[in-house]
Protein backbone atom coordinates (compact mmCIF):
# COMPACT_ATOMS: atom_id res chain seq x y z
CA UNK A 1 0.00 0.00 0.00
CA UNK A 2 2.85 2.12 0.76
CA UNK A 3 4.60 1.73 -2.39
CA UNK A 4 1.23 2.83 -4.22
CA UNK A 5 1.14 5.94 -2.17
CA UNK A 6 4.68 6.56 -3.07
CA UNK A 7 4.66 6.44 -6.72
CA UNK A 8 1.62 8.90 -6.18
CA UNK A 9 2.62 11.84 -4.59
CA UNK A 10 3.24 13.96 -7.58
CA UNK A 11 -0.41 12.93 -8.51
CA UNK A 12 -3.26 16.20 -9.01
CA UNK A 13 -5.21 14.52 -6.42
CA UNK A 14 -2.88 15.72 -3.48
CA UNK A 15 -3.16 18.92 -4.93
CA UNK A 16 -5.65 20.16 -1.77
CA UNK A 17 -8.88 20.44 -3.88
CA UNK A 18 -9.89 16.55 -4.50
CA UNK A 19 -12.78 15.14 -6.05
CA UNK A 20 -14.41 12.22 -5.45
CA UNK A 21 -16.18 9.64 -7.66
CA UNK A 22 -19.74 9.19 -5.71
CA UNK A 23 -18.87 5.43 -4.66
CA UNK A 24 -15.71 6.59 -3.25
CA UNK A 25 -17.14 9.28 -1.44
CA UNK A 26 -19.63 6.68 -0.25
CA UNK A 27 -16.89 4.21 1.00
CA UNK A 28 -14.90 6.50 2.70
CA UNK A 29 -17.82 7.65 5.01
CA UNK A 30 -17.92 3.85 5.92
CA UNK A 31 -14.37 3.49 6.67
CA UNK A 32 -13.51 5.80 8.24
CA UNK A 33 -9.78 5.57 7.58
CA UNK A 34 -9.42 1.84 7.25
CA UNK A 35 -8.46 1.43 3.73
CA UNK A 36 -8.97 -2.73 3.33
CA UNK A 37 -12.39 -2.04 4.19
CA UNK A 38 -13.17 -0.13 1.08
CA UNK A 39 -12.65 -3.76 -0.80
CA UNK A 40 -15.19 -5.36 1.29
CA UNK A 41 -17.38 -6.72 -1.22
CA UNK A 42 -15.98 -6.01 -4.41
CA UNK A 43 -14.82 -8.46 -7.10
CA UNK A 44 -11.05 -8.85 -6.06
CA UNK A 45 -10.51 -11.13 -8.78
CA UNK A 46 -12.00 -9.04 -11.54
CA UNK A 47 -11.23 -5.56 -10.18
CA UNK A 48 -9.09 -3.52 -12.83
CA UNK A 49 -5.13 -2.79 -11.07
CA UNK A 50 -5.45 0.96 -12.00
CA UNK A 51 -9.03 1.18 -10.59
CA UNK A 52 -8.12 -0.17 -7.43
CA UNK A 53 -4.97 2.20 -7.27
CA UNK A 54 -7.19 5.22 -8.38
CA UNK A 55 -9.54 4.35 -5.91
CA UNK A 56 -6.58 3.96 -2.86
CA UNK A 57 -5.02 7.09 -3.72
CA UNK A 58 -7.56 8.86 -3.49
CA UNK A 59 -8.80 7.60 -0.16
CA UNK A 60 -5.41 8.43 1.47
CA UNK A 61 -5.77 11.32 0.26
CA UNK A 62 -8.88 12.41 1.56
CA UNK A 63 -8.02 10.57 5.36
CA UNK A 64 -4.86 12.75 4.96
CA UNK A 65 -7.48 15.99 4.97
CA UNK A 66 -9.80 14.84 7.35
CA UNK A 67 -7.24 14.06 9.65
CA UNK A 68 -6.09 17.40 9.06
CA UNK A 69 -8.86 18.94 9.70
CA UNK A 70 -9.50 20.67 6.19
CA UNK A 71 -12.45 20.12 4.47
CA UNK A 72 -12.54 17.63 1.36
CA UNK A 73 -13.83 19.71 -1.33
CA UNK A 74 -16.39 18.12 -3.82
CA UNK A 75 -16.66 19.67 -6.93
CA UNK A 76 -19.79 17.81 -8.71
CA UNK A 77 -22.28 20.91 -9.17
CA UNK A 78 -26.34 20.61 -8.92
CA UNK A 79 -25.98 21.28 -12.80
CA UNK A 80 -23.92 17.70 -13.03
CA UNK A 81 -26.00 15.73 -11.11
CA UNK A 82 -29.41 16.48 -13.14
CA UNK A 83 -30.39 14.85 -15.67
CA UNK A 84 -30.83 17.97 -17.99
CA UNK A 85 -28.44 21.60 -17.82
CA UNK A 86 -29.95 24.55 -15.12
CA UNK A 87 -29.83 26.71 -18.34
CA UNK A 88 -31.96 24.36 -20.10
CA UNK A 89 -34.60 24.26 -17.50
CA UNK A 90 -37.38 27.27 -17.96
CA UNK A 91 -40.52 28.14 -15.96
CA UNK A 92 -43.58 26.52 -17.52
CA UNK A 93 -45.03 29.21 -19.27
CA UNK A 94 -49.08 29.57 -18.24
CA UNK A 95 -51.81 31.55 -19.71
CA UNK A 96 -52.75 34.72 -18.15
CA UNK A 97 -55.91 33.88 -16.34
CA UNK A 98 -58.92 35.90 -17.96
CA UNK A 99 -60.79 38.27 -15.99
CA UNK A 100 -64.56 37.10 -15.68
CA UNK A 101 -67.04 39.40 -15.44
CA UNK A 102 -70.85 40.12 -16.59
CA UNK A 103 -71.88 42.87 -19.56
CA UNK A 104 -72.95 45.30 -16.60
CA UNK A 105 -69.56 44.92 -14.91
CA UNK A 106 -67.29 45.31 -18.52
CA UNK A 107 -69.39 48.33 -19.31
CA UNK A 108 -68.52 49.54 -15.60
CA UNK A 109 -64.91 48.94 -15.81
CA UNK A 110 -64.38 50.78 -19.54
CA UNK A 111 -66.51 53.80 -18.34
CA UNK A 112 -64.36 54.15 -15.47
CA UNK A 113 -61.07 53.94 -17.74
CA UNK A 114 -62.81 55.81 -20.09
CA UNK A 115 -63.05 59.00 -17.33
CA UNK A 116 -59.60 58.09 -16.36
CA UNK A 117 -58.10 58.52 -19.96
CA UNK A 118 -56.99 54.78 -20.05
CA UNK A 119 -57.70 54.28 -23.55
CA UNK A 120 -56.10 51.25 -24.10
CA UNK A 121 -58.17 49.63 -20.97
CA UNK A 122 -61.27 51.40 -21.89
CA UNK A 123 -61.08 49.46 -25.42
CA UNK A 124 -60.53 46.18 -24.10
CA UNK A 125 -63.29 46.52 -21.61
CA UNK A 126 -65.93 48.32 -24.24
CA UNK A 127 -64.71 45.31 -26.71
CA UNK A 128 -66.02 42.68 -23.93
CA UNK A 129 -68.87 44.27 -23.35
CA UNK A 130 -69.85 44.60 -26.41
CA UNK A 131 -69.29 40.63 -27.33
CA UNK A 132 -72.84 39.98 -25.65
CA UNK A 133 -74.30 43.31 -26.00
CA UNK A 134 -73.80 43.72 -29.31
CA UNK A 135 -76.69 46.26 -30.12
CA UNK A 136 -75.76 48.78 -27.33
CA UNK A 137 -75.65 51.85 -29.55
CA UNK A 138 -73.90 54.32 -26.92
CA UNK A 139 -70.97 51.86 -26.36
CA UNK A 140 -70.26 51.37 -30.07
CA UNK A 141 -69.95 55.33 -29.82
CA UNK A 142 -67.45 55.59 -26.81
CA UNK A 143 -65.77 52.92 -28.32
CA UNK A 144 -65.02 54.70 -31.53
CA UNK A 145 -64.26 57.81 -29.90
CA UNK A 146 -61.64 55.75 -27.37
CA UNK A 147 -60.42 54.27 -30.44
CA UNK A 148 -59.99 57.87 -31.89
CA UNK A 149 -57.74 58.60 -28.83
CA UNK A 150 -55.96 55.10 -29.73
CA UNK A 151 -55.27 56.86 -33.16
CA UNK A 152 -56.86 54.11 -34.98
CA UNK A 153 -58.75 55.78 -37.33
CA UNK A 154 -59.88 53.06 -39.25
CA UNK A 155 -61.40 50.47 -35.91
CA UNK A 156 -62.77 54.39 -34.96
CA UNK A 157 -64.75 54.46 -38.57
CA UNK A 158 -66.00 50.92 -37.85
CA UNK A 159 -67.36 51.78 -34.23
CA UNK A 160 -69.46 54.92 -35.25
CA UNK A 161 -70.61 52.87 -38.27
CA UNK A 162 -71.71 49.90 -36.30
CA UNK A 163 -73.76 52.46 -34.42
CA UNK A 164 -75.47 53.97 -37.97
CA UNK A 165 -76.56 50.08 -38.41
CA UNK A 166 -78.08 49.65 -34.98
CA UNK A 167 -79.62 53.12 -35.29
CA UNK A 168 -80.22 54.49 -38.20
CA UNK A 169 -81.49 57.68 -36.25
CA UNK A 170 -78.57 57.63 -34.48
CA UNK A 171 -77.38 61.38 -35.12
CA UNK A 172 -73.93 60.72 -32.76
CA UNK A 173 -73.02 58.09 -35.04
CA UNK A 174 -73.65 59.74 -38.34
CA UNK A 175 -71.42 63.02 -36.95
CA UNK A 176 -68.80 61.38 -35.61
CA UNK A 177 -68.76 59.27 -38.54
CA UNK A 178 -68.92 61.82 -41.25
CA UNK A 179 -65.85 63.78 -38.92
CA UNK A 180 -63.97 60.43 -39.07
CA UNK A 181 -64.33 59.99 -42.96
CA UNK A 182 -62.98 63.31 -43.49
CA UNK A 183 -59.82 62.64 -41.64
CA UNK A 184 -59.44 59.66 -44.12
CA UNK A 185 -59.79 61.79 -46.95
CA UNK A 186 -62.97 60.27 -48.05
CA UNK A 187 -64.66 63.23 -48.85
CA UNK A 188 -67.46 62.22 -50.66
CA UNK A 189 -68.43 59.45 -47.97
CA UNK A 190 -67.90 62.19 -45.43
CA UNK A 191 -70.62 64.90 -46.56
CA UNK A 192 -73.07 61.60 -46.70
CA UNK A 193 -72.77 60.64 -43.28
CA UNK A 194 -72.82 64.63 -42.13
CA UNK A 195 -75.75 65.44 -44.22
CA UNK A 196 -77.92 62.26 -42.76
CA UNK A 197 -76.81 63.54 -39.48
CA UNK A 198 -78.17 67.22 -40.51
CA UNK A 199 -81.77 65.63 -41.45
CA UNK A 200 -81.89 63.84 -37.85
CA UNK A 201 -80.77 67.47 -36.17
CA UNK A 202 -80.74 70.26 -37.91
CA UNK A 203 -80.78 72.65 -34.94
CA UNK A 204 -76.93 71.44 -34.78
CA UNK A 205 -74.57 74.29 -36.24
CA UNK A 206 -71.57 72.49 -36.19
CA UNK A 207 -73.10 69.53 -38.25
CA UNK A 208 -73.58 71.93 -41.02
CA UNK A 209 -69.77 73.93 -40.53
CA UNK A 210 -68.44 69.65 -40.62
CA UNK A 211 -70.59 69.40 -43.96
CA UNK A 212 -69.24 72.95 -45.03
CA UNK A 213 -66.15 71.68 -44.68
CA UNK A 214 -66.56 68.34 -46.62
CA UNK A 215 -67.88 70.62 -49.90
CA UNK A 216 -65.19 72.44 -49.67
CA UNK A 217 -62.99 69.04 -49.53
CA UNK A 218 -64.98 68.05 -52.50
CA UNK A 219 -64.79 71.60 -54.40
CA UNK A 220 -68.57 72.10 -54.27
CA UNK A 221 -68.32 75.47 -53.21
CA UNK A 222 -71.47 77.23 -53.98
CA UNK A 223 -72.66 74.21 -51.48
CA UNK A 224 -70.72 74.72 -48.94
CA UNK A 225 -71.56 78.24 -48.94
CA UNK A 226 -75.12 77.18 -48.45
CA UNK A 227 -74.35 75.02 -45.36
CA UNK A 228 -71.97 77.40 -44.20
CA UNK A 229 -74.46 79.92 -43.66
CA UNK A 230 -76.64 77.88 -42.30
CA UNK A 231 -74.71 77.60 -39.50
CA UNK A 232 -74.31 81.44 -39.09
CA UNK A 233 -77.96 81.45 -38.74
CA UNK A 234 -77.75 79.14 -36.41
CA UNK A 235 -74.86 80.83 -34.34
CA UNK A 236 -74.12 84.39 -35.87
CA UNK A 237 -70.74 84.71 -33.64
CA UNK A 238 -69.04 81.46 -34.82
CA UNK A 239 -66.01 82.37 -36.09
CA UNK A 240 -65.57 79.00 -37.36
CA UNK A 241 -68.55 78.95 -39.00
CA UNK A 242 -68.10 82.45 -40.67
CA UNK A 243 -64.65 81.78 -41.71
CA UNK A 244 -65.97 78.40 -43.65
CA UNK A 245 -68.38 80.58 -45.13
CA UNK A 246 -65.97 83.68 -46.82
CA UNK A 247 -63.90 80.97 -47.87
CA UNK A 248 -66.14 79.19 -49.59
CA UNK A 249 -68.07 82.33 -51.38
CA UNK A 250 -64.25 83.74 -52.37
CA UNK A 251 -63.90 80.44 -54.51
CA UNK A 252 -66.94 80.23 -55.81
CA UNK A 253 -66.26 83.87 -56.78
CA UNK A 254 -68.62 86.06 -55.10
CA UNK A 255 -65.56 88.15 -53.50
CA UNK A 256 -68.09 91.19 -52.42
CA UNK A 257 -70.23 89.10 -50.41
CA UNK A 258 -66.71 87.26 -49.16
CA UNK A 259 -65.43 90.63 -47.99
CA UNK A 260 -68.03 91.33 -45.87
CA UNK A 261 -68.05 88.03 -44.43
CA UNK A 262 -64.14 88.91 -43.58
CA UNK A 263 -64.84 92.12 -42.15
CA UNK A 264 -67.64 90.72 -40.10
CA UNK A 265 -65.01 88.29 -38.64
CA UNK A 266 -62.35 90.89 -37.97
CA UNK A 267 -64.93 92.43 -35.58
CA UNK A 268 -65.83 89.35 -33.54
CA UNK A 269 -61.94 88.51 -33.19
CA UNK A 270 -59.45 91.17 -34.32
CA UNK A 271 -56.25 88.65 -33.98
CA UNK A 272 -57.65 86.45 -36.79
CA UNK A 273 -54.93 86.55 -39.26
CA UNK A 274 -56.31 84.58 -42.12
CA UNK A 275 -59.60 87.17 -41.92
CA UNK A 276 -56.57 89.89 -42.44
CA UNK A 277 -54.66 88.10 -45.18
CA UNK A 278 -57.83 87.66 -47.06
CA UNK A 279 -58.95 91.09 -47.24
CA UNK A 280 -56.37 92.83 -48.13
CA UNK A 281 -56.34 90.30 -51.37
CA UNK A 282 -59.80 91.44 -51.97
CA UNK A 283 -59.71 94.69 -51.13
CA UNK A 284 -56.45 94.76 -53.83
CA UNK A 285 -58.84 93.11 -56.66
CA UNK A 286 -61.36 96.13 -56.02
CA UNK A 287 -59.19 98.57 -56.28
CA UNK A 288 -59.27 99.82 -52.62
CA UNK A 289 -55.39 100.50 -52.21
CA UNK A 290 -55.75 102.21 -48.87
CA UNK A 291 -58.37 99.63 -47.39
CA UNK A 292 -55.46 96.49 -48.52
CA UNK A 293 -52.46 98.32 -46.81
CA UNK A 294 -54.35 98.97 -43.68
CA UNK A 295 -55.45 94.94 -44.08
CA UNK A 296 -51.67 94.28 -44.30
CA UNK A 297 -50.72 96.54 -41.19
CA UNK A 298 -53.22 94.77 -38.71
CA UNK A 299 -51.57 91.70 -40.43
CA UNK A 300 -47.86 92.57 -39.52
CA UNK A 301 -49.22 93.38 -35.88
CA UNK A 302 -50.23 89.88 -35.51
CA UNK A 303 -47.62 88.31 -36.40
CA UNK A 304 -44.88 90.55 -34.81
Amino acid sequence: MQSQDSETNGDESSTGNIRLDPDIESILSEVQGDISAAFIGMDLESLDPEIAKRTVNELYDAIAKLEEGLEVEDRRTLESELEHPITEIRPEETEPIEEIHTPDEWLSIAEKHLVQSEWQEAKQAFEKYLESEEEDEEAWIKLGHTLLHLRDISGSAKAFYQATRIDYDSKDGWFNLGKVLLKMNRFEDASKALFRASKIDPSDYQIWIELGTAFLKEERYTDAARVMREAVKLNPDSVEALLGMAIALQRAGNTRDAASTYERIVLIDPMQPIAWQELSLLYEKQGKTREAEWARGKLRAIRK
